[in-house]
């Protein structure tokens, strides 16, 4: 994959970011992402829990660290080991905070967490939770928030996605440029739409579209039903009344 975890052997610096309330304050000249990440987020002696131990901590799954949220990367430091990773937007995959509302869930693509670590090679996603001990701290919801912004400003959309979206490439030969009821069943079209249009990513449904198909005569996203046959009756009943207001012209006339 093109993000890749790294690992850091020193804590992050308040003064290598730009607190956020000061970015919001002005208008810089210029910026960027990378020269000028801005801190969204500090948490320090957050509890932090792993479906399996950090390549870095290879002897625990529950540990405490202090959290980092800036625009470039979540940064997790764990003094007690004097090591700590910055993980990029784009290999979470998933954030929420879990029931009962105590701390944040985070699914992270861990391929390439540590290149030749084999304990990752069976499982290709990684689970954490973060849990915020101290009472001064950020709520759980400033930490599910701040996550949110900074992961909206690294979209990861590819070139193939950009031109599905522009245009629906790949539709199948005579589908005028629409998903039908007959193309879903024959499997024309897209070979990413069917029936059930999940996008494996390696590791399980990305997405799913559900479309119940009552008569393949009929349905479609947008009713195709008799598309041709209806312009045509329109169109000589349009005529048909041209020809009527004609005729009552000339009669009043």
């Amino acid at each position: 994959m093109p993000f890749a975890i790294q690992t850091i052997q020193s804590a992050p610096l308040d003064s290598e970011f730009t607190p956020l309330q000061e970015h919001q304050s002005y208008t810089p000249a210029s910026f960027s992402l990378e020269e000028n990440p801005i801190l969204y987020l500090k948490s320090t002696a957050a509890k932090i829990e792993t479906s399996k131990p950090l390549p870095q901590v290879p002897n625990a799954t529950v540990i405490t660290g202090d959290i980092y949220i800036s625009s470039s990367y979540l940064t997790i430091w764990i003094p007690d080991h004097s090591v700590g990773v910055t993980i990029p937007y784009q290999c979470i995959t998933l954030h929420a905070i879990q029931s009962g509302g105590e701390s944040v869930y985070l699914q992270i693509e861990s391929e390439g967490l540590v290149e030749g670590n084999p304990s990752f090679d069976d499982a290709p996603i990684m689970e954490l939770t973060i849990s915020l001990e101290k009472e001064n701290d950020p709520t759980i919801r400033d930490l599910y928030n701040a996550l949110s912004e900074c992961s909206s400003l690294h979209l990861d959309v590819s070139e193939g996605d950009e031109e599905d979206i522009d245009g629906f490439e790949g539709m199948g030969e005579g589908d005028d440029g629409w998903i039908t009821a007959e193309s879903l069943i024959s499997g024309q079209g897209d070979d990413d739409v069917s029936l059930d249009a999940s996008k494996e990513n390696g590791h399980g449904p990305a997405a799913a579209l559900e479309v119940a198909v009552a008569d393949a005569e009929s349905v479609r996203a947008g009713q195709r039903r008799g598309r041709e046959e209806n312009e045509d009756e329109e169109v000589d009943a349009e005529e048909e009344s041209v020809e009527a207001e004609e005729s009552k012209w000339r009669r009043t006339n």
